[in-house]
């Protein structure tokens, strides 16, 4: 059972590399648990969510990364220690970023976030349709 709750939650580095890293777990994870119709959506909205986890953290600090499974899908959190919520913006045509979290609502059922009583915030997301 340890084994298993440690392949649902991460600490990571907060660095870029960290969105590849989730990516990865997570797809493993969806395939241990037969949900690899899930896969490829839930991996894109994981890195969107730990790329904007990593953005806007210490670079010396972690993010959090924590997926539970749902019936019939997957909920993927990511802990960061900042406490501004996140926003979704309205990039223009030029904009190089800006479209990571309109990705995720538009891949998703539902998203949102909360503040844990140990700080930060947890921005989450529930996958549980391919897209």
């Amino acid at each position: 059972m340890a084994l298993e709750v440690a392949t649902r939650y991460a600490l990571l580095p907060a660095h870029p590399r960290s969105a590849a890293l989730a990516r990865d777990r997570v797809h493993v994870l969806l395939g241990a648990w037969d949900l690899g119709d899930l896969a490829e959506t839930a991996e894109l909205v994981t890195a969107e969510l730990i790329s904007n986890a990593v953005k806007v953290s210490d670079p010396d600090g972690q993010v959090a990364l924590g997926v539970y499974r749902v019936d019939p899908g997957v909920v993927v959190e990511v802990w960061d220690a900042e406490r501004q919520p996140p926003r979704l913006l309205d990039p223009g045509p030029d904009d190089i970023g800006g479209r990571g979290l309109m990705l995720v609502v538009l891949l998703t059922r539902r998203w949102g976030y909360r503040w844990p009583v140990t700080g930060g915030k947890v921005v989450y997301a529930v996958v549980d349709a391919p897209m």
